[in-house]
């Protein structure tokens, strides 16, 4: 299946022929603001109502529950943004060993755009990298790395364990601390909450990020030209797809339900694949670039052109392939 650049017709190679279908998606909430070129950086708050995003000119966050503007702020260039639990605070790193924090406010009123009001937060010496997941906060730096709840958000002088330095990620299940640096190819895998070394997975070229599953049995890193497939626990590479460019920045995404892995095989082009046949469900118009998925699964941010920030809504668009027969089943992984 194939989808013209302009989504409003599909392709369908059958043993009959090739088949056209003409397609009226769902129009998707896009976003007046412009962030910059670049645009490559987002993140849903944990109840789906907030939305981050950075491009190479300014951050910037929406209201999903209503319409209005979003608040921007000059600070957050090109941060990868993370929420706490509430979705009260934002925080961002930055590769130019920046780490960022604002209290997020509501707007007043239907129309006005949130505020975001800054924060303090120190950058420990050597720092490289500060992550968020749930109620913990990940530090990597020089000397080590640390894992503290964001009630205690500072790392201790004294609480430093040695890892690797660069980009770090906790698993959805925080069970593993994953870290690795720009422009090279090894996964430096840990346990939580001691830290111990578990694994370092030595992939076929340099990493452009990588995600664990949901159900925590594998994790995929993304490099150029392919994606690597690590089984948890024996940490043995299970398979490698070949010929893929990688989502730029993010590598991979996964559904939050475990049952599908967004990957592009091209540069230009991405696609929902189920998780276990890697079978293609759900390709998208070329030069939308998949950036994050809401913890429910049901909406997902796309840069278009690397330029312009949209949400779509994945389960209205799925209902309109049910009722051209194109859906597919969701059973099984």
């Amino acid at each position: 299946m194939q989808v013209r650049a302009d989504g409003r017709q599909w392709a369908l190679l059958t043993p009959g022929g090739v088949q056209l279908h003409a397609f009226e998606p769902p129009v998707p909430r896009e976003f007046a603001e412009d962030l910059g070129s670049r645009l490559r950086f987002a993140a849903f708050s944990a109840d789906g109502r907030w939305l981050a995003a950075s491009a190479d000119e300014r951050l910037g966050v929406w209201d999903l529950a209503r319409p209005g503007p979003g608040a921007l702020t000059a600070d957050g260039v090109e941060a990868s943004p993370y929420w706490s639990p509430d979705g009260r605070e934002l925080f961002g790193s930055r590769r130019d060993q920046a780490c960022l924090r604002w209290r997020v406010v509501p707007a007043p009123e239907h129309g006005l755009a949130p505020r975001l009001e800054p924060l303090e937060l120190a950058r420990p010496a050597g720092f490289t990298w500060f992550s968020v997941n749930g109620d913990q906060a990940a530090w990597t730096t020089t000397r080590g790395s640390q894992v503290v709840g964001l009630d205690q958000l500072l790392p201790r002088d004294d609480g430093w364990i040695r890892t690797a330095p660069g980009m770090n990620g906790i698993s959805p299940d925080r069970r593993w601390l994953a870290i690795y640096q720009g422009y090279t190819s090894s996964l430096h895998v840990y346990h939580l909450p001691s830290l111990e070394p578990a694994a370092r997975l030595d992939c076929l070229a340099a990493i452009a990020g990588f995600q664990f599953s949901p159900m925590g049995d594998e994790v995929a890193v993304a490099s150029r030209g392919q994606v690597e497939f690590w089984s948890i626990g024996d940490w043995r590479r299970t398979r490698v797809l070949t010929n893929f460019a990688g989502i730029p920045h993010v590598g991979v995404l996964v559904q939050p339900d475990g049952r599908g892995w967004w990957l592009a095989p091209e540069a230009r082009f991405a696609c929902l694949y189920t998780a276990g046949s890697l079978a293609p469900q759900l390709p998208l118009p070329s030069a939308l670039a998949p950036l994050a998925l809401s913890p429910d699964g049901r909406q997902l941010a796309v840069s278009v052109e690397a330029r312009r920030l949209q949400v779509w809504d994945l389960q209205e668009v799925r209902r309109h392939l049910q009722a051209l027969g194109l859906d597919w089943a969701d059973a099984g992984h």
